[in-house]
């Protein structure tokens, strides 16, 4: 007695053969062992052919041999090749008109605080006398009367000229550092191992210097919905930023050169 395992899914199931012996099953043994080999996984094929003695049909496992054999190119579809024969475009976005209002906003804004630093100084001096055709006595002299013995004492006084100080710069330097940081333009270098980097400044039109592409991280995707996407680059403090309105002359040399996250050491 000869016993095989043939295996298929779900679950195994073992099929008892008897052969060399006159109780053959004929036409219906082929067709269930075809069926079970139909059922078998990619790996393991059942094959059914006549046995050399009696013409009777045996059982064999046999493999599948691979179909394909075509072998894969060198180089896969999405691979995008960088090394660019000339100076390249990835990035422009052209606002001259609203950087030039916001300089004018952030130059006027600091004539604005510092005119209103020198007036508080010089209303608070205490030497001063107030206006003689001012009413003390009702209910907006006596606030006024109550207000001048206190701002024209010296942490007051100085108070206020600090605070007005302090808002100036705040406004100047959040509004100059703002206009440094918007992109305007990105060129990928010829060979593409560096990119020129051209930035919007607020005391001149550009401001442009380069870095190595492995010095550049992208903090999102230029496929997401959002109005900026930022980029760190290595050496510098704060991050640089690319309006979403701008232009991608060729967006795959984008995404694997400057559009890639990065982590720096």
């Amino acid at each position: 007695i000869c016993e095989r395992r043939i295996a298929f899914s779900p679950c195994s199931c073992y099929v008892s053969l008897i052969s060399q012996h006159r109780y053959a099953m004929g036409g219906r043994l082929v067709n269930l062992c075809q069926g079970l080999g139909r059922l078998t996984p990619n790996f393991l094929r059942v094959r059914v052919a006549p046995s050399p003695a009696g013409g009777r049909y045996a059982l064999w496992p046999t493999r599948r041999a691979n179909s394909s054999s075509v072998q894969p190119s060198a180089k896969l579809p999405f691979e995008v090749d960088t090394n660019v024969p000339k100076h390249t475009e990835i990035y422009r976005y052209d606002n001259f008109k609203v950087f030039a209002a916001l300089r004018m906003f952030t130059v006027s804004q600091a004539f604005l605080w510092a005119y209103m630093a020198q007036v508080c100084y010089t209303i608070t001096d205490p030497q001063e006398s107030p206006p003689p055709d001012v009413d003390t006595s009702g209910r907006f002299g006596g606030l006024f009367q109550f207000l001048r013995e206190r701002l024209t004492t010296q942490p007051y006084r100085y108070g206020l000229v600090a605070f007005c100080t302090a808002i100036g710069m705040v406004v100047a330097v959040g509004s100059s550092m703002f206009v440094l940081r918007n992109v305007r333009s990105l060129v990928l270098l010829k060979g593409g191992q560096r990119v020129a980097v051209q930035t919007y400044a607020p005391f001149r039109e550009l401001r442009a210097f380069q870095v190595p592409v492995e010095d550049i991280s992208c903090g999102q995707s230029r496929l997401q919905k959002s109005s900026y996407i930022t980029l760190k680059i290595k050496g510098h403090r704060l991050h640089y930023m690319l309006d979403q309105r701008g232009v991608y002359p060729h967006p795959e040399l984008f995404d694997n050169t400057v559009g890639m996250a990065r982590k720096f050491k």
